[in-house]
């Protein structure tokens, strides 16, 4: 879930704006150590019973 700022914290976008970055990089190394380890992965029949299909 989005971490929604205040109006009186867009005052000062920059900080908002480099919060955010960091808060994706941070996100995306997490995905690439999943990636690396090759955990969590799913098949495809894995992701058809997920989704029902």
């Amino acid at each position: 879930m989005p971490n929604i700022k205040p109006v009186t914290d867009l005052r000062n976008y920059n900080e908002v704006l480099k919060d955010t970055v960091q808060e994706l990089l941070s996100k995306l190394g997490e995905a690439e150590k999943v990636i690396e380890t090759g955990k969590h992965w799913l098949t495809s029949d894995d992701v058809k019973k997920e989704l029902g299909l």
